[in-house]
């Protein structure tokens, strides 16, 4: 309870930088006048605008470039150590082989796991960024699919305290589905809705590059260098059809979906085998709360 003041901060000033970068780009996109900013994609924007805007600032661009590196090794590093130990404990320790290290070797063993996730990190970052996408997208589209099930699982235990391990796991096993069907179709599909409209037009006139100004009723976007037109229509995409509308989906909304499908699924399959076992067996009787 205490965090979410923090989040909700957290949240706002990044919103605010946003408003901030569109404000001052939406009439000379760096990414759409690629040939004169060499960007490739929207996740380099932000740094971008520090060396625009406070270059002539000495310190302003090195203070952000150590806050970047700070605020994601500090977070990077506590979650590899924290991969390794589960690695080891809940999974290594479970042969004979490993059990028998004692402790000098077992921290040469996280040592090395934590090395391969390192590198396997590494490895998927370079993959991430071939993809072109926005990595808060990316990476809440993830957590959407993975964390929403534990998280739903939290809130049946807590709220209905009669669900049982089958509704636990069914209901888990629903939300991951959930979560990972619309991001996968998510991802295959591509669906096009409507972005803000961005143009080249305040850009200096030696531009090599020309784009035609947007009108009200098209607006020109970018999506992993890739233009294309969007017809809109009282301010929904027009070119969406069958199951093109649920894959549109924002990604905010896929943990909220998951936690949902998890408790709704969880509630029907406990009072379903609960129900079972009465019959079977009419001395039943449920978990009390105070046991």
């Amino acid at each position: 309870i205490l965090n979410i003041p923090g989040i909700i901060l957290l949240i706002g000033v990044c919103c605010f930088t946003g408003l901030v970068l569109y404000g001052n780009y939406a009439k000379c996109d760096p990414v759409l006048n690629k040939n004169e900013t060499n960007l490739i994609n929207y996740n380099q924007l932000l740094p971008y605008f520090v060396l625009d805007k406070f270059n002539d600032i000495k310190f302003v661009p090195g203070l952000f470039l150590s806050s970047i590196f700070c605020a994601s090794l500090s977070s990077v590093s506590s979650a590899l150590n924290s991969m390794s130990a589960c690695i080891w404990r809940d999974y290594l320790c479970y042969f004979a082989c490993f059990r028998r290290f004692d402790d000098t070797q077992s921290s040469k063993l996280t040592k090395l796991i934590v090395l391969i996730c390192g590198a396997i990190c590494t490895a998927l970052s370079f993959l991430i960024s071939l993809i072109g996408s926005n990595l808060i997208q990316i990476s809440n589209t993830i957590n959407g699919a993975l964390q929403a099930p534990i998280i739903g699982i939290f809130f049946l235990s807590c709220l209905y305290p009669y669900t049982n391990i089958y509704g636990l796991f069914c209901g888990a096993l629903s939300g991951f589905g959930m979560g990972f069907w619309l991001s996968l179709g998510s991802f295959l599909k591509k669906p096009k809705y409507p972005k803000l409209p961005l143009s080249v037009d305040g850009c200096s006139a030696s531009l090599t590059t020309t784009i035609s100004t947007m009108t009200t009723t098209t607006t020109r976007i970018v999506d992993e260098s890739i233009f294309y037109d969007v017809r809109l229509s009282g301010g929904e995409a027009t070119n969406l059809s069958g199951f093109e509308k649920i894959y549109s989906i924002s990604y905010l909304w896929l943990s909220p979906i998951g936690v949902a499908t998890t408790i709704l699924i969880g509630i029907l399959v406990s009072l379903i085998v609960d129900r079972i076992k009465r019959k079977m067996n009419p001395e039943y009787k449920p978990l009390e709360v105070n046991d």
